[in-house]
C-alpha cells in the first residue's frame, strides 16, 4: 500500500476579507453557505492491474459544520467475496487541530448487508463519528482490493445535498489505454499521459457550492460531478466477458444463464395446464403472472456469481421461491414454452436511482424484470411481488434504460413512460354548505398509476383503523370528521387504480363574515404544496413524472345565499402543462370543474421564470375564494 500521509495540524481562523482558513487551506465563504459539511480535499486513485485485480485508495478530509451533516460522519466500506478492505485509518480533530480520537480498521463494526429474506456475501465495515462541538474534522484513508472487474467504481465526490467541496481528484492508472473506458459528466476534460509503462487519466474538481433540495430539480447525479468507469474486457469468478458494447454484455449474461433451464417438457406442460387454456396472448401472459404470484415468493440470493446467475428453473419450481433473477428467468422460460417471446432484462431499479447512461455500456444494474414485446405495445413484468398489478412498473422501474437480453446479445431499451393522462387523480365531491360555513361531504377519489400513494397498497392490507387513520393523515381539507368510508384496493390491471369513498363533515369549510361566506371550492386537489420560493435558478428544471388532476365539485349553497360578483372561468396552457376551471351556476348551487396537468419534461434554467409563473398562476387560481352573500 502506498504511503498515506494524514495531516494532523489543523488551524482555525475567522473570516478574513471574505475567506475562511482551516488546516492551511483557504476557500471562499460561499462554500459554507447552506452547507452542513465541506470536503477540504479528496484524493482517489484507482489502479487497474489486470481483469481480476485492481486497487482503490482514497484519502479525504471533511469538515462537519453542524448536527445536520450525516454522510460525512459515516464511513461505510463495502466488501464481498470479490473484494477485501486492506486498511483503514480515521483521525478526528477539533477546530484548533487537536486530535480528539483516532480509529483503525479493528474499530469498525462489521455488518452483513442483508435483510431477513436475503442471503448475501455483501458486507460492510461501518464507523459513525459522533460529536457536538462544531466544527470538527474527519480525515479518512483506506484501501480496497478488488478481485473482479465486473463493477468498476463510480466517482461521486459529493453524495448529498448541503455538501460543498474545495478540491477533489480522481486518478485512474492502467497497464494501457485499452484497459479503461469512462463516462464523465459535469467535470472538465481530464488530462492523460503515459509514465513508466502505465496509462494515467486524472480528473479534478474545485470550489463546488452546496446544492439544496427544491421542487423540480434533477437528481444529484445529473447536477454534480460524476464519473463512470468500466473495462473493455472483464472477469468475475472465472467468468470472462466483454463490456465494450451492450450486445457483448448480453452475450455474457446468456453464457452464464446457459443450461439453467432444466425443466422437462412434461413439467412445463403440467404448469401450463394448471394455468388454463387461453387464446388471447395477453390473457396467457396474465395467467402465467398470476400463477407466479400465487405460488412463489421472493427471497434474495446474492452469493458469489449467484449475484448475477439465476437459479435453475427446476430449483425454483421445486422450492417455490427465488430472487429477481431466478423468478424472472423462470417466468421467461414458461412464456417461451407457450411460444410467447419474452426476455430476461437487467435494470437499475429504485425511485431515486440514477439512470444508466445509454452511450456507456456498463453492468451497474441491480434488478431483473421480464420484457414481453407485443404487437402494439411492450409489456414489462415485475416478478418479485405477490401483489404488484399485472404489467405495472410504478416509479420503481418505469422510464429508464434497461438491458434486454436477446438470443444474439444485449439490446438497450426504455421502459414504460406513464403519461399525464394515465397518471390521473380524479375527485368527485358533493358539498352541502350551511349558513354557518360548515359542510357535509360526499367524496369519491380515484388514483390512477403513479398518483397512487406509495403507502396505499400496504395500508389496504391492514385493518380498518389503519385505513381511517391513513385518510386523516393524507387529506388536508381542514377540520375533517369522517363518518363513513370505503377503500378501493389497487386493481389488478396494467394501468391500475385505487381509491376511496367517504362521507364526512367539515367545520368552517367556509369562513363566515357578516352576511357573507368566503368559500374555496378547490380545497381537495390544489397544488399549494409545491414551493418555488427562489425567483431565479442556476440549475435545470425537471418534471420527472407527469400527472393530472380532475375535480368535479357539486356545491349546494344554503338557502337565501347567492354568488356575489363574478367567479370567472380560467384557462392556462403552455409547454409545461394545462389548467382550466369552469363554473356552471344552477338553482341553489353550482358545479365546479377543475383540470390540472403537468407534463413530463426537462428545461433549461433560463425557462425557470416562465415555469414558475405558470405554477404560481395555477396556485393563485386555486386559492381564489368564492363569495356567497345572503340576499334574504
Amino acid at each position: 500500500m502506498r504511503a498515506l500521509i494524514l495531516i494532523l495540524a489543523v488551524l482555525f481562523a475567522t473570516s478574513i476579507e471574505g475567506l475562511s482558513q482551516i488546516g492551511g487551506r483557504v476557500w471562499p465563504d460561499s462554500l459554507a453557505e447552506k452547507a452542513n459539511q465541506i470536503t477540504l480535499f479528496d484524493r482517489t486513485v484507482f489502479t487497474i492491474i489486470d481483469t481480476d485485480k485492481s486497487i482503490y485508495t482514497r484519502h479525504y478530509k471533511i469538515g462537519i459544520l453542524d448536527k445536520f451533516a450525516k454522510s460525512g460522519r459515516i464511513i461505510d466500506l463495502q466488501y464481498s467475496q470479490f473484494s477485501a478492505i486492506k486498511s483503514a485509518q480515521v483521525i478526528v480533530t477539533d477546530r484548533l487541530g487537536n486530535k480528539i480520537k483516532s480509529y483503525g480498521l479493528r474499530d469498525f463494526e462489521d455488518w452483513s448487508n442483508i435483510s431477513y429474506d436475503e442471503a448475501s456475501d455483501d458486507r460492510s465495515k461501518y464507523l459513525e463519528i459522533v460529536g457536538d462541538d462544531y466544527p470538527y474534522y474527519i480525515e479518512v484513508a483506506f484501501e480496497i482490493e478488488y478481485k473482479s472487474s465486473l463493477h468498476y467504481p463510480i466517482w461521486l465526490p459529493i453524495d448529498n445535498e448541503y455538501h460543498s467541496l474545495l478540491d477533489a481528484s480522481l486518478e485512474v492508472v492502467a497497464p494501457s489505454k485499452e484497459f479503461i473506458r469512462y463516462y464523465d459528466k459535469n467535470v472538465e476534460t481530464p488530462r492523460s499521459y503515459q509514465s513508466n509503462g502505465q496509462y494515467h487519466v486524472i480528473w479534478q474538481v474545485k470550489n463546488i457550492k452546496a446544492h439544496v433540495r427544491g421542487a423540480f430539480l434533477p437528481s444529484l447525479t445529473d447536477r454534480l460531478p460524476i464519473i463512470f468507469l468500466g473495462p473493455n474486457a472483464f472477469e468475475i469468478d472465472g467468468y470472462k466477458g466483454r463490456m465494450d458494447s451492450w450486445e457483448s454484455i448480453g452475450q455474457w449474461q446468456n453464457k452464464i444463464n446457459a443450461g439453467r433451464d432444466n425443466l422437462s417438457k412434461e413439467q412445463y406442460d403440467e404448469i401450463t395446464t394448471v394455468i388454463g387454456q387461453y387464446t388471447d396472448t395477453e390473457d396467457k401472459i396474465r395467467a402465467v403472472y398470476r400463477y407466479l404470484q400465487e405460488n412463489f415468493r421472493y427471497v434474495s440470493i446474492q452469493l458469489g456469481i449467484g449475484g448475477w446467475q439465476p437459479f435453475e428453473t427446476a430449483f425454483v419450481n421445486n422450492n417455490k421461491y427465488g430472487d429477481c433473477k431466478a423468478l424472472s428467468f423462470y417466468t421467461k422460460n414458461i412464456l417461451q414454452h407457450l411460444d410467447i417471446p419474452a426476455y430476461y432484462t437487467l435494470i437499475k431499479a429504485g425511485s431515486n436511482e440514477f439512470d444508466i447512461p445509454k452511450d456507456f455500456p456498463t453492468t451497474w444494474f441491480n434488478h431483473v424484470i421480464v420484457t414481453v414485446p407485443l404487437a402494439e405495445d411492450t409489456l414489462f413484468l415485475e416478478c418479485t411481488s405477490q401483489t404488484n398489478p399485472f404489467g405495472y412498473l410504478g416509479t420503481f422501474t418505469s422510464d429508464r434504460n434497461a438491458l434486454m437480453v436477446t438470443e444474439s446479445g444485449g439490446q438497450l431499451i426504455r421502459t414504460k413512460v406513464y403519461s399525464e393522462k394515465e397518471s390521473l387523480q380524479a375527485t368527485k365531491a358533493m358539498v352541502n354548505l350551511n349558513e354557518n360555513g360548515d359542510a357535509k361531504l360526499g367524496v369519491k377519489r380515484t388514483y390512477h398509476c403513479l398518483t397512487i400513494p406509495e403507502d396505499f397498497e400496504n395500508m389496504t392490507l391492514t385493518n380498518s383503523t389503519k385505513e381511517k387513520q391513513w385518510l386523516y393523515d393524507h387529506l388536508d381539507w381542514g377540520n375533517l370528521s369522517i363518518n363513513d368510508y370505503t377503500i378501493q384496493p389497487m386493481s389488478y390491471e396494467r394501468l391500475p387504480k385505487a381509491g376511496f369513498e367517504l362521507d364526512a363533515d367539515i367545520i368552517k369549510m367556509a369562513k363566515k363574515t357578516g352576511n357573507r361566506l368566503f368559500y374555496n371550492p378547490f380545497t381537495f386537489s390544489n397544488i399549494n404544496v409545491i414551493q418555488l420560493p427562489e425567483t431565479k435558478r442556476q440549475e435545470p428544471i425537471e418534471v420527472k413524472y407527469a400527472f393530472s388532476q380532475v375535480d368535479t365539485i357539486t356545491l349546494q349553497i344554503p338557502a337565501g345565499f347567492q354568488l356575489e360578483g363574478k367567479y370567472d372561468d380560467v384557462q392556462l396552457e403552455n409547454k409545461y402543462g394545462h389548467y382550466h376551471r369552469q363554473v356552471i351556476v344552477a338553482e341553489n348551487g353550482m358545479q365546479l370543474i377543475r383540470y390540472f396537468a403537468l407534463y413530463r419534461g426537462r428545461y433549461d434554467n433560463s425557462e425557470y421564470e416562465s415555469f414558475r409563473t405558470f405554477i404560481k398562476s395555477v396556485q393563485k387560481s386555486d386559492k381564489q375564494n368564492m363569495v356567497l352573500v345572503r340576499i334574504q
